[in-house]
């Protein structure tokens, strides 16, 4: 926890959640907005003592909450805005703080467990929700009231897409977090058995993974030189490697449907939506089918719920041989799982109607 012994300064923007500052500042103008730290990373010891004056010591959840409608107050912002869409104390702040335009953003893939950290007695709303499309309008709308926008995923409007010589490689997106000691059950047998397939079919298997992970993957699948193990970022960089490989490969990560938004030629094999999968590779819960919240076929021309090693092979080598010009033709005549709006012109519209300061 750092203290921060600075006086708080009125601004019109406030960014809730700290979490959220690292894609804020590619819209914000520098200096024009404050950050409140929700997970306690950084204090502001006046507001910090002011709450404890005026509240004594009562229990930490009291004291936390008053301290954050102090801290709000003191900001005084026209917009609150969070990237942090499954926090449900961010939709009660329009009950406490009525003048300020709230908005959400959607960061990544939700399924129906997500929904139940959210008391359904209580009212949750903000002013307005970007969310990755249609399909997910009608999921939050379940339990969030607010004028939902179509907007696909922030991060991916605001990477320039580029015309890289694509390397005839498969790419595999793993979804390991960087803070774990050991990769998943399920992901360990997915790159398994892929890796054989394309040794059958002659085809060279890389993986992009998180951050600190590379050297577990070395260790746990030998099968992988470390010159094929990429590390992302965690930034735009990740965008520029899956443009540079001819075919990618994922469960159901973000950075999967962002590749399918942006007309990549992608295969996902979301394994683990089935109670079998759940017993075999002891999941904690069950994922969700491909294309959720979209009821879609077990199968389609760029996904398969099951890992059934001959049609998994089969789809891989068509895919992989398919030119991408047939692959647009496919793939633009399908559903859309994740909207694009090129440099996020829909949330710039929305922030300058209420005259906010924007890069």
């Amino acid at each position: 926890m750092f203290l921060d012994f600075s006086f708080l300064k009125k601004k019109d923007v406030l960014i809730y959640d700290g979490a959220s500052l690292a894609i804020f500042k590619y819209i914000f103008t520098k200096n024009k907005y404050n950050v409140y730290f929700n997970r306690g990373e950084k204090i502001n010891i006046w507001i910090f003592l002011t709450t404890i004056i005026q509240f004594k010591f009562k229990n930490y959840f009291e004291l936390k909450k008053q301290y954050k409608i102090n801290f709000i107050s003191a900001c005084s912002p026209k917009v609150i805005i969070t990237f942090i869409d499954n926090n449900p104390s961010f939709y009660e702040l329009k009950n406490l703080f009525p003048h300020a335009i709230t908005i959400s953003i959607q960061n990544g893939v939700r399924n129906s467990n997500d929904l139940k950290i959210f008391n359904r007695k209580k009212n949750y709303t903000c002013d307005y929700f970007f969310v990755f499309s249609k399909s997910h309008r009608k999921f939050f709308s379940k339990i969030i009231k607010s004028n939902y926008i179509d907007s696909g995923s922030l991060k991916m409007n605001y990477y320039n897409k580029r015309n890289f010589k694509r390397k005839n490689e498969i790419l595999f997106i793993s979804q390991t977090a960087n803070s774990a000691k050991t990769i998943e059950r399920i992901e360990k047998y997915i790159i398994k058995n892929l890796i054989n397939i394309c040794k059958r079919n002659k085809i060279i298997f890389n993986i992009l993974c998180k951050k600190n992970i590379k050297n577990i993957l070395s260790n746990e699948i030998r099968d992988i030189k470390p010159e094929n193990i990429l590390e992302s970022d965690g930034n735009f960089f990740s965008y520029e490697i899956i443009q540079k490989y001819n075919l990618k490969i994922f469960l159901n990560s973000t950075l999967g449907l962002e590749s399918l938004a942006i007309g990549e030629k992608s295969y996902s094999i979301p394994l683990g939506c089935y109670k079998k999968h759940v017993n075999k590779f002891r999941l904690e819960k069950k994922v969700e089918k491909f294309g959720f919240p979209l009821k879609l076929p077990e199968q389609g021309y760029c996904w398969d719920n099951d890992f059934i090693h001959s049609r998994v092979e089969q789809k891989l080598v068509h895919l992989f041989n398919l030119k991408y010009s047939r692959w647009n033709r496919i793939h633009n005549k399908k559903k859309k799982f994740m909207n694009y709006d090129k440099k996020n012109t829909k949330l710039k519209n929305i922030l300058k109607k209420f005259k906010i300061d924007i890069n």
